[in-house]
């Protein structure tokens, strides 16, 4: 008996140990195992110009008007502001009737009854 629990006992830690290297040596080969995320960016391809033809820039602004003219043309060609419309005259308050007293309309269905009960007739 006493030999069937020193063998439990040795392969119980034999099978600990084991484990333990298993999952040691997981997390170590895990990250070489585990692809690493793209980092990498689509590639744009930029055409740079070096030189602008030439353009007769100088002739045009010979000919434009100034920008402190245009801006006094647009400030003097701006009419003032209409007024504001006048506020509305104040509605007067509705008259509040009183309720109406409901009539009564018989439904044309329905019996209209006596004011007194009526005794049945009693068989002779």
């Amino acid at each position: 008996m006493r030999s069937e629990q020193l063998i439990s006992k040795k392969t119980l830690v034999m099978s600990v140990v084991f484990h333990l290297l298993v999952a040691f040596s997981f997390s170590i080969a895990w990250p070489f195992i585990a692809s690493p995320p793209t980092t990498a960016q689509p590639l744009v391809i930029v055409n740079m110009v070096d030189r602008v033809p030439e353009t007769n820039l100088e002739a045009a602004k010979s000919k434009a008007p100034k920008a402190s003219d245009v801006e006094q043309e647009a400030t003097k060609k701006r009419p003032p502001p209409p007024p504001p419309p006048p506020p509305p005259p104040p509605k007067p308050a509705p008259k509040v009737k009183p309720p109406e007293k409901p009539v009564k309309v018989p439904v044309p269905d329905a019996e209209i009854l006596p004011d007194k009960r009526v005794k049945p007739p009693q068989a002779k």
